[in-house]
């Protein structure tokens, strides 16, 4: 059972969301771990800024937010901000850990489709380490276009995928993705 991500998830939560070897089996110190989250944060704003990107800072999702350790310094930099995960465990450590912070909001995605994103636009949507959890290469790109339909005029969306979901193509280069992100504007 111990190999299992479910496990990880109940019992070992932080190192789910950050799999540092040697920090397993609750070896993270929390205040550390979502020190991390902050330190990510401001180099992501700082990218964005100096892509010009988003437009606006009204609406950010961090979809697959896990215990919300990049979820909650985004609320320093937008209006609102939405975390979204599978995993109720996870997101009850996120809200535990958000106190009363205004302008935050965590969404079960009951469903694993995004269905509870349909019709929402977001200034910045933000995915890491989510699509390599997804059971086949049709699901992620799937997931990766509601992602991009919800990225409003003057967005900006931010993932990370595994390797795997990339084709390799002349040069190295990576069609699948390029192709999906194409077929939703992106």
């Amino acid at each position: 059972i111990e190999n299992r991500p479910i496990y990880d998830r109940y019992y070992d939560p932080l190192w789910a969301v950050a799999s540092t070897p040697q920090l397993r089996h609750g070896k993270w110190n929390e205040e550390e771990f979502y020190a991390v989250g902050r330190r990510k944060a401001r180099k992501l704003m700082k990218r964005l800024d100096a892509l010009g990107v988003p437009a606006r800072m009204g609406r950010a999702l961090d979809f697959g937010c896990g215990a919300g350790r990049l979820t909650l310094p985004l609320v320093d930099h937008f209006a609102e901000v939405v975390g979204v995960d599978i995993a109720p465990s996870m997101l009850e450590l996120a809200r535990t850990r958000s106190g009363e912070r205004s302008g935050l909001e965590f969404r079960l995605d009951e469903t694993g489709d995004q269905s509870l994103l349909a019709g929402e636009s977001f200034d910045l949507v933000y995915s890491g380490l989510v699509l390599q959890h997804l059971p086949s290469l049709a699901d992620a790109l799937a997931c990766l276009e509601r992602l991009c339909a919800a990225v409003g005029r003057g967005g900006a969306l931010v993932g990370q995928g595994p390797g795997w979901l990339s084709e390799p193509g002349p040069r190295g280069s990576r069609r699948r993705p390029l192709s999906a992100l194409g077929r939703v504007g992106g």
